[in-house]
């Protein structure tokens, strides 16, 4: 769908630049949306009253949840990736994105959860994570 903007630029949609790929499994879907958010575990330092007078940052963290629909180049075969995700928890997932390369990074997928409705299409949520070690890699 062409967008037309007018009077102000909006930054609007996900733009063709995003992709998405586990290493172990080819994955068969399309993005709806991704939410990304940085973390980090905190403590208070506080003075001899209790009060705080300093804080302390440690163990950052990236987070993004996808929404994403399963997708492929015939209708047999997009309702078989409806019926898998082809991810696993723990699966190393690999971000790219060219329109916003905050979010590009190697995760780990913590989640995977799929919803089916009467009125439209399969959705899968997908919650990955990274951490400023990469943690993504199969140790044996």
């Amino acid at each position: 769908m062409a967008v037309v903007q007018k009077a102000i630029g909006i930054a609007w949609g996900m733009g063709a630049g995003f992709t998405f790929t586990a290493v172990a499994t080819p994955l068969k879907v399309k993005p709806l949306s991704a939410n990304y958010q940085r973390n980090a575990q905190m403590v208070e330092m506080p003075d001899q009253n209790g009060e705080a007078i300093g804080l302390v940052f440690w163990n950052p963290t990236e987070e993004i949840d996808l929404r994403v629909y399963p997708s492929d180049t015939t209708l047999a075969a997009a309702i078989t990736a409806a019926g898998t995700c082809g991810l696993n928890v723990g699966d190393k997932v690999v971000v790219a994105d060219t329109d916003d390369p905050d979010i590009a990074g190697t995760y780990v997928c913590l989640k995977v959860g799929k919803a089916r409705k009467v009125d439209s299409h399969v959705e899968f949520d997908i919650t990955l994570k990274a951490w400023a070690t990469d943690l993504s890699t199969t140790t044996s």
